[in-house]
């Protein structure tokens, strides 16, 4: 009822001023994530959609589709340290001359440039609140530095209905959201990596590439030619495989992560509880949506 009373009132404005009739405030979700996406990717998602809710509430149209960006997903360990897949390398190298097809993406651009200037104003403050009056989560990080996290509108909703508590889920996120950033850097420093790289790059040299270690090797294929940044990524795809690095650089990324939850395990279960809430209320709506 109070939609369509809404859209009522839009509609006379509109009228009333001599323009188009306005979109009613709906909120479409146009795809949800398949069963086997990772888990940030679906609570991404999920949380898109109780933003949209909100929105439509506060009498905007909403979409949410899936995915949320151009990028194909990848594994996250294929992007810290590397793809082993040949034939993808020989098609596409790194990435950087040629990209893979960018995937179609649903999204509210279209509409927000349909909306004047003061409705513009009025639906991100609706969506992500006023950083005048948002009232701040401040908290210290894990080294004792003080941080400040403001949001509010509509984002503040979803993010207090998906994970159960905003303000602690702001605090969570801030301590853990980048763990495989910080664990991915105790990875490179573990001497074990260290000596595997050394043998990665005698591989490469076997392949006449004289590359120290990969992040020399995506500079070089970067600044060379398209058939140059093939040539090395094929060589470290297959080098990633045979001298075992890419496999020794996931069983220490997760033996590193273990360690990593332990040293800070009472802030650790806090956080893996608003996680596990997130996905239960994810789930719920991805059925919820998939029927639709």
């Amino acid at each position: 009822m109070r939609n369509a009373v809404v859209a009522v009132l839009l509609a006379s404005v509109g009228l009333a001023a001599g323009c188009s009739e306005p979109v009613e405030p709906e909120l479409v979700v146009a795809s949800v994530p398949p069963s086997d996406e990772p888990e940030e990717l679906l609570l991404g998602w999920a949380q898109k959609v109780l933003e949209g809710q909100c929105m439509v509430e506060a009498g905007f149209r909403f979409q949410v589709g899936y995915p949320l960006d151009r990028f194909t997903p990848t594994d996250l360990m294929v992007d810290l340290y590397g793809r082993t897949d040949v034939e993808w390398a020989e098609e596409y190298g790194y990435g950087v001359h040629k990209t893979p097809p960018m995937l179609e993406v649903v999204d509210n651009a279209e509409y927000i440039e349909s909306l004047s200037e003061s409705e513009q104003e009025e639906f991100w403050i609706a969506h992500s609140g006023d950083p005048e009056t948002n009232e701040p989560v401040e908290y210290a990080d894990l080294q004792g530095n003080p941080q400040t996290s403001s949001v509010g509108g509509c984002v503040r909703t979803a993010q207090a209905e998906l994970y159960g508590d905003h303000e602690q889920w702001v605090i969570s996120y801030g301590l853990f959201g980048n763990t495989d950033g910080a664990v991915y850097q105790a990875v490179q420093a573990d001497s074990e990596y260290q000596d595997r790289v050394a043998q990665w790059s005698d591989c490469m040299a076997e392949a006449d590439f004289d590359l120290l270690d990969r992040g020399v090797a995506l500079e070089t294929a970067a600044s060379g030619t398209a058939e140059e940044e093939i040539a090395i990524a094929m060589a470290d795809a297959t080098c990633l495989t045979e001298v075992g690095l890419f496999d020794l650089s996931v069983e220490l990324h997760e033996r590193e992560r273990t360690e990593f939850a332990a040293r800070y395990a009472d802030e650790w279960a806090v956080y893996e509880t608003l996680l596990s809430n997130g996905l239960t209320k994810a789930e719920q709506l991805r059925d919820e949506y998939a029927g639709d």
